[in-house]
């Protein structure tokens, strides 16, 4: 409920900025409203989206890593799945130290690789 008067729909925008226009951009309805963006407009209701898990190439290894900053200290996790999307190693921790959002990169990259050399796998790698 709170976030329903956050959302940018044209209506909300009209009333904050004059002579916007409030209508629907994509069915020309003659006012897009929350409700109207999410569940009445036709448009959009054809355009569902198909998400689905995929597996990876047999034979392949992948290495999913991750990290958040905070000021002082950074965290990440590391997980390697075989082609069945079976979990082979995973691995995380906590640094403390000031770095910059490439420098977790690296880091986070170089223990998905450390995992990957104590599992001896050599090649069919997908970071």
């Amino acid at each position: 409920r709170i976030g329903y008067e956050l959302l940018p729909t044209n209506v909300k925008i009209a009333s904050i900025r004059n002579g916007f226009n409030q209508g629907c951009p994509r069915c020309e309805a003659i006012a897009k409203t929350l409700i109207h963006a999410l569940k009445d407009c036709p448009i959009s209701r054809e355009n569902e989206a198909i998400k689905k898990w995929e597996k990876h190439q047999k034979g392949v290894v992948k290495i999913n890593f991750d990290a958040t900053i905070n000021v002082n200290r950074m965290g990440y996790g590391v997980i390697i799945r075989d082609d069945d999307g079976f979990v082979l190693r995973g691995g995380g921790g906590f640094i403390d130290k000031r770095v910059t959002v490439h420098e977790v990169k690296c880091i986070v990259f170089e223990r998905g690789i450390e995992l990957v050399c104590q599992l001896n796998i050599n090649d069919g790698m997908l970071f």
